[in-house]
């Protein structure tokens, strides 16, 4: 009955917006039926994330209103095959199963699209339309998933061919980047386009801010090497914890002054990795040399490992298809030896930055803009 009234009285609506925080609430898939809704262009659906997994799946059969062009889902925990619409132009997801697959065939006319940092899987067939896509932010250090994307991106550039803006919540590697840029812009097939905007919310090396202009512009640059813009070539600072910097200023070559309490870790450089000893509570006891505290006789067991640091691959195309082994040492040297460090300084992404083909904007914490600018003489 309620689904059948709101249906009477609002036929002609062109947006809604509907959320659910009770948990006996029973989400009211009908009311946005395809066959009730021809005027309705925008959609908001909030789902309840204490709901069991799947029980706030639409019902089999389900079709979205066929005129739909902006499309907000947050909170499922359904699989999002579930949903499809070949109308939609601008999706936007968040907090959804990790295990999710955004499936091209289910959203052929995609523009637009805002994904949380999860494992989204992309299947089907290339998303020929796509022209702008925002990354969402990874959390306590997890996964790369802006990497991974750029490092997907790079392999197979027709896979979203027409591809123009892409907004970071989290920085990326600037090896993977400067990577993507120069083989997604640097295509020859006709009706290519080039990744002309990018984004990021938090600061850019100084040094990279004209490079990434110049190859937004499709411009060859002569730039540093691919290992001197990966957290790998800032190995030994990264280690030595006398020096400042807190976890994600050192893994984006930023300046941070964050200090930090720990040793220094010691690793050992050899032909196929460097090996550094890390701290772990489920690894088997190996005696580490550290710095004795005062009023102890000998050596301090801890429980602790050795992180084998593959060395830097030579050509781009070992560089990422190595990638997802360089972000599993990351993370092991993360959680095993960071806990001198802080994950993240109060510096860290209080700015944002704009990079297009033709300025560079950044913009401070209190919205204050300046423009950048590098022509030279």
């Amino acid at each position: 009955m309620f689904a059948h009234l709101m249906r009477r009285s609002l036929s002609h609506i062109e947006s809604i917006m509907i959320f659910s925080f009770e948990r006996d609430f029973q989400f009211p898939w009908e009311l946005v039926e395809s066959s009730q809704f021809d005027s309705l262009k925008k959609l908001g659906l909030g789902l309840n994330l204490a709901f069991p997994e799947g029980a706030d799946a639409p019902p089999h059969g389900f079709q979205l209103p066929m005129g739909l062009k902006y499309l907000t889902v947050s909170g499922i925990r359904c699989d999002l095959p579930n949903l499809s619409s070949t109308s939609v132009t601008s999706l936007s997801l968040s907090f959804f199963h990790a295990s999710a697959q955004l499936n091209h065939d289910l959203w052929p006319s995609l523009t637009q699209l805002s994904v949380p940092a999860s494992a989204i899987k992309w299947s089907g067939g290339s998303f020929k339309n796509l022209q702008n896509i925002a990354l969402g932010s990874e959390r306590d250090n997890k996964w790369d998933y802006g990497s991974q994307f750029c490092c997907e991106l790079a392999i197979c550039p027709d896979h979203m061919p027409q591809l123009q803006d892409i907004h970071f919540s989290s920085l990326p590697d600037w090896d993977i980047l400067c990577i993507l840029l120069e083989r997604y812009n640097f295509r020859t097939e006709v009706g290519s386009t080039q990744i002309s905007d990018i984004s990021f919310r938090g600061d850019v090396p100084f040094f990279l801010l004209d490079i990434i202009k110049n190859l937004c512009a499709g411009k060859f640059v002569d730039r540093p090497s691919n290992f001197e813009l990966s957290w790998v070539s800032n190995v030994d600072i990264i280690c030595d914890q006398s020096l400042s910097g807190c976890i994600k200023c050192l893994k984006r070559l930023l300046p941070c002054s964050e200090p930090c309490t720990g040793n220094t870790i010691t690793h050992h450089s050899q032909k196929n990795r460097k090996d550094v000893d890390l701290v772990s509570d489920d690894c088997p006891n190996i005696v580490m040399d550290i710095p004795l505290e005062d009023g102890m006789d000998g050596p301090f067991e801890l429980r602790s490992r050795k992180l084998s640091i593959p060395v830097y691959p030579e050509t781009e195309d070992e560089i990422l298809a190595t990638w997802d082994e360089r972000e599993k040492a990351w993370q092991a040297l993360v959680q095993g030896a960071w806990s001198a460090r802080s994950s993240v300084c109060s510096g860290y992404a209080r700015r944002s930055v704009q990079i297009n083909e033709k300025d560079v904007t950044v913009l401070g914490p209190n919205k204050s803009t300046w423009y950048l600018s590098f022509d030279r003489v």
